[in-house]
């Protein structure tokens, strides 16, 4: 005697079909995007941007500096403004902020110091390899509260080269960071010279360098000097193909504009140790059409690759000098503005 097999409104055949698996994942899918973005953004949870910092242009204003610097944590390592002032008998500012990029340089030169009423006659901003050209703000993680400190409503400018380069998981990130503020954590302490630089955080000259001293201890006691291969020149393109679609071009329109004298200055990477630059071929032209470039627009061009007091004694890692060489740097560079000063005391 048989036994007829139980009734169910779908058979096992039509239960594990590819199609319905796939509308099940689907159906699944959309309810979890549902979950996550669009109620979030109903309950109010949704992160307001922060304002612009009004505060940077009123330092830049009470300082009146002749010079201004921009740049990261390189200028951080080679710059001392204090002494500099003494040296070239100048009033300077260092906007210098770890980890950022040409983005947020043009932020800076565009917004605080465009908005100062006491501009410098120079803007120096230091960079390495082809950095220059690169479509980015930061160097590494990126911290959209503090362009959004520097903007001044949508910057359109700046969000069509930062659009051309984003990437689909770029714009998820956007988007999820702005739901979900706590995914993007905050930046380092604001106050910190590593982070935000001794001008930007308003400390002292006094604390700005026992500040300095602390975050560079730390640095200096990584062991890179001994690595040749630790941070090797980087090279992103050939400079008629990425030049166009970088800040560069906005960076010098900008200046242009505030009547203010534009300098790039190129670091070095580390050199060889027996003292010949670190600097591959294509890197080599890259270079020589950048000066090229800035020269036709009127843009000084300074690139210390090979200068002969520079040496890779001088390197904690493949960019940064160790703290002690800060001032030696700094007096090379003293130099560069007074040439007719002679010889280095």
């Amino acid at each position: 005697m048989t036994t007829d097999p139980p009734c169910n409104s779908q058979t096992a055949d039509e239960q594990g079909t590819p199609g319905s698996t796939r509308r099940r994942a689907t159906l699944l899918l959309a309810a979890m995007l549902i979950v996550v973005l669009v109620v979030p953004t109903l309950l109010g949870r949704a992160r307001v941007a922060e304002p612009f910092d009004q505060s940077a242009v009123d330092r830049l204003d009470s300082a009146a500096p002749e010079i201004v610097f921009l740049g990261n944590s390189l200028l951080e390592t080679r710059i001392d403004t204090g002494y500099l002032d003494e040296l070239a008998g100048v009033r300077s500012a260092s906007l210098a902020v770890d980890g950022t990029g040409p983005g947020a340089w043009y932020l800076q030169l565009k917004n605080v110091i465009g908005a100062s009423a006491n501009r410098p006659q120079r803007v120096f901003i230091f960079f390495h390899d082809d950095l220059i050209t690169r479509p980015i703000s930061f160097t590494g993680r990126k911290d959209n509260t503090l362009t959004e400190r520097l903007s001044r409503g949508i910057e359109a400018d700046y969000r069509l080269v930062v659009s051309n380069t984003e990437t689909f998981d770029d714009r998820i990130q956007r988007v999820f960071t702005t739901i979900y503020p706590l995914a993007d954590a905050s930046s380092p302490d604001r106050n910190s010279v590593g982070s935000a630089g001794a001008f930007l955080a308003g400390t002292s000259r006094a604390e700005a360098s026992a500040a300095a001293d602390r975050f560079f201890d730390f640095a200096n006691r990584r062991a890179f000097a001994n690595n040749p291969d630790i941070q090797q020149p980087k090279f992103h393109g050939v400079f008629d193909f990425v030049a166009e679609n970088s800040f560069l071009p906005l960076l010098i329109g900008q200046a242009n504009e505030l009547s203010v004298e534009l300098i790039l200055v190129r670091v070095s990477a580390r050199p060889m140790d027996g003292g010949t630059p670190n600097e591959p071929d294509v890197l080599a032209r890259y270079t020589s059409d950048l000066s090229d470039y800035l020269a036709t627009n009127g843009v000084h061009y300074i690139d210390m690759t090979g200068h002969p007091y520079i040496d890779a004694g001088m390197y904690y890692d493949g960019y940064h000098l160790i703290n002690r060489y800060r001032s030696l740097y700094t007096e090379i560079f003293s130099e560069l503005l007074l040439p007719d000063r002679g010889d280095n005391p």
